[in-house]
């Protein structure tokens, strides 16, 4: 439910973009309201994160699509709010959210070829995709700020990700 009203309530648009296309939708999480307003309120940033997060969890549990689409505006989000830093927990936003882009990117990869028979060339496909996997997997892991690559449970999260029984990484299909 909450991933629904973050789509109905526009947090996955601009403050302005989401007035111009949502007729009738007041902004009470929108402080301010010039046409220059990049961001929503810092708790209504976190919402549209934290959803973007539990979307993520939830489709690769289920082996479902995931029900909000990546934008790059949560980078800009992340970014925003680690400058500002409110709360501590603000600077682990953006590290969270490129693993779970990178996750999700994977898992949506791994979900069109569900079905597919093993072939020559699916064979092909998925080695690529494992390879660019783990590629952007090191990218991702040397982008950690210091303190964040010596902590444990950034690297448990990354171990999730690269572990997951539906990740590339153990999906490589043989040919009999």
């Amino acid at each position: 439910m909450a991933i629904g009203m973050t789509i109905d309530l526009g947090l996955d648009q601009r403050p302005y973009e989401a007035s111009a296309f949502k007729v009738g939708l007041h902004l009470s999480h929108h402080q301010g309201g010039s046409q220059d307003d990049e961001f929503y309120s810092r708790e209504a940033r976190r919402a549209y994160l934290g959803c973007y997060y539990l979307s993520t969890s939830i489709a690769k549990v289920f082996g479902k699509p995931n029900n909000i689409e990546f934008k790059e505006y949560m980078i800009q989000c992340c970014k925003s709010l680690e400058d500002d830093m409110e709360v501590p927990t603000d600077s682990l936003l953006l590290p969270l959210i490129k693993l779970h882009k990178l996750s999700d990117e994977s898992h949506e990869t791994m979900l069109l070829g569900k079905n597919e028979s093993v072939t020559p060339m699916s064979l092909f496909r998925v080695q690529s995709h494992v390879k660019a996997f783990r590629t952007q997997l090191q990218e991702w892991e040397s982008s950690l700020p210091f303190e964040l690559r010596n902590n444990s449970n950034a690297l448990q999260s990354k171990s999730r990700t690269s572990n997951d029984r539906r990740s590339p990484a153990h999906h490589v299909p043989t040919l009999r």
